[in-house]
Parts: structure tokens; C-alpha cells; sequence
């Protein structure tokens, strides 16, 4: 035999193990890998549900919880005589109600 028969010989192997090696894999992903499709479509689903469950449960659950105005009487902006009160709340949530600018600024909104 020649060194080119034997050249030969080598890639006729490497070519069919080539082969071999690459169905094997492939039949391995096949078994590995065949319900992984139906897996992440179930997933998915699975996902979308518990999301949407969230963004219907979370708000109405906050909507229950939380304290409802029930009488629009009570609001202070409401009552009439009231009026310092309100400049002074607003005041403070200003931040500085010993600064006559700011008073008057309030009371110049008000009109």
C-alpha cells in the first residue's frame, strides 16, 4: 500500500465517523430534547396566566385594602370657614410657613 492509498483509507474514516458521530448526536437531541417544545409552550402558558392573574388580583386586592373616601363632606377643602387650615397644611407641606412669601403665595392661589 501507498502512501496515497493510505491517505485515503484515513479520510474515508474520518468521513464516515464524521457521519456516524453527527447522527448520534443528532438521535441524542431527538430523545433528549423531543418534548421540550410542548414543555416551553406549557411554560409559557403557565407564565401568562399566573401575570395576568397578578394584574387583576394586585389592584383589586390594593383597592380593598385601602381606605375609601366615603363622605365628600369631610374633605377639609370642603368646609367652609376652613380656609386657614388648608393654607396652613399647605403651608407646612411646603416647608417653611414662617416665610411670608410662601403665605402669600398660597393665599394668592387661592383666590
Amino acid at each position: 500500500m501507498e502512501e496515497k492509498d493510505i491517505l485515503q483509507l484515513i479520510d474515508a474514516e474520518q468521513v464516515r465517523r464524521r457521519e456516524a458521530d453527527a447522527g448520534h448526536v443528532r438521535r441524542l437531541a431527538r430523545e433528549v430534547g423531543g418534548d421540550l417544545g410542548a414543555w416551553c409552550s406549557t411554560w409559557r402558558h403557565a407564565m401568562r396566566a399566573a401575570a395576568m392573574a397578578l394584574l387583576v388580583l394586585l389592584p383589586g386586592t390594593l383597592f380593598m385594602l385601602l381606605p375609601q373616601r366615603v363622605d365628600d363632606r369631610q374633605v377639609l377643602c370642603n368646609l367652609r370657614g376652613e380656609e386657614q387650615l388648608v393654607l396652613n397644611r399647605a403651608c407646612s407641606a411646603v416647608g417653611n410657613c414662617g416665610e411670608s412669601m410662601v403665605i402669600n403665595f398660597i393665599r394668592s392661589e387661592r383666590k
